[in-house]
């Protein structure tokens, strides 16, 4: 029977007889390269276990994505987890309230934010991507990057095809570029009216003009785009986090991506999602309170890692990047939404130069 909604997954546990496993199938199994998101994300997890033990996951002990198996499609078996969903145990922001719980909260997360994102000897990063893992010539399993699986048109590659042996890449214009030509590739079945045609221009002409980040914000690292109150379950007495899940959402991005607040302290009045900003927001002292949490958040990143204790939260390179990242990651709805702030970031850029 189902049982939990787990991130991207439904997890059904088995029942006659009991068995301390849960069996995980994609909410989405017919969305195209599906299987190859869920490779990645075994993968990642796997990483993790090895590398970065102190970060709690579903451990995975089987796996079948052969969409023709006896179960006609792909899973995943994890062991039962530990800890209840976090906005199970604290509903209407109860947490978000008592200055305590919040605090230690904020630190757990805060701590895996950068543990996540520490180098290790399991992986060679030079290329922004997506997790894999491939057998060397010793046949011994290894992690890989392998390309960023949103740039991947639609079943280009097939689930048994390596998908390392795309090409990649480590410039983040580019990785931007391709993204955006995924999104429009995906939009080819529905005619544009002139604004969506007149934005597409835009937006392409902007990407084409666009120059790598500052050196200082490029170094790659492991981020879990989704890390918030909804990736993890806590336990209700101790407050520690016992699982982080949604690891099809973590990447191999630059420094500057990373530079993000957990999604439930970012106001649903500001105008962008990734980027605060102070002059969106007119909310009293429900913003003064969220703004005191990003401050404590902030803070806590500083602690484990101190490139976060300088100025990268108010950065305008950093700033601009998160902007582009969003518009073009939201596809053509979000390029047709920010089209004023796109044609006045290409008149910003052509006017200088």
């Amino acid at each position: 029977m189902i049982v939990d909604e787990l991130g991207h997954n439904l997890t059904y546990e088995l029942q006659d007889p009991p068995h301390p496993y849960l069996i995980c199938v994609s909410q989405s199994p017919t969305m195209p390269n599906e299987i190859l998101r869920m490779r990645s994300e075994i993968a990642t997890m796997a990483y993790i276990r090895q590398y970065h033990p102190s970060i709690p996951i579903p451990e995975v002990v089987y796996y079948d994505l052969d969409q023709d198996n006896a179960a006609q499609i792909p899973f995943m078996v994890i062991r039962t987890l530990k800890g209840e969903h976090f906005h199970d145990v604290f509903a209407n922001d109860e947490a978000l309230q008592d200055k305590k719980k919040i605090l230690v909260i904020l630190e757990k997360l805060a701590k895996i934010h950068t543990e996540m994102m520490k180098p290790s000897r399991g992986i060679t990063l030079e290329q922004m991507g997506d997790i894999f893992q491939r057998k060397d010539k010793s046949n011994r399993q290894t992690f890989t990057v392998g390309p960023f699986i949103e740039t991947i048109d639609d079943n280009e590659v097939h689930p048994d095809k390596d998908p390392t042996t795309l090409p990649s890449t480590s410039s983040l214009p580019d990785l931007c570029t391709q993204l955006y030509q995924s999104c429009e590739s995906k939009s080819l079945s529905s005619r544009p009216n002139r604004q969506v045609r007149s934005t597409k221009r835009r937006l392409a002409g902007l990407l084409g003009l666009l120059q790598p980040p500052s050196s200082h914000l490029t170094k790659l690292s492991l981020f879990h785009t989704s890390l918030n109150f909804s990736s993890i379950l806590v336990n209700p007495s101790t407050l520690d986090i016992t699982c982080v899940f949604n690891w099809r959402d973590a990447h191999v991005l630059p420094f500057l991506m990373t530079a993000v607040y957990p999604a439930e302290l970012r106001s649903p009045q500001s105008e962008w999602n990734l980027w605060v900003d102070e002059n969106d927001e007119n909310d009293g002292n429900d913003t003064d309170w969220l703004w005191g949490l990003r401050g404590v958040y902030e803070a806590r990143l500083a602690k484990f890692d101190a490139r976060y204790a300088g100025d990268v939260w108010e950065d305008e390179e950093v700033e601009k990047w998160l902007k582009i990242w969003e518009v073009v990651s939201g596809g053509v709805e979000k390029w047709t939404e920010k089209s004023r702030w796109i044609e006045g970031q290409l008149a910003d850029i052509t006017t200088t130069q």
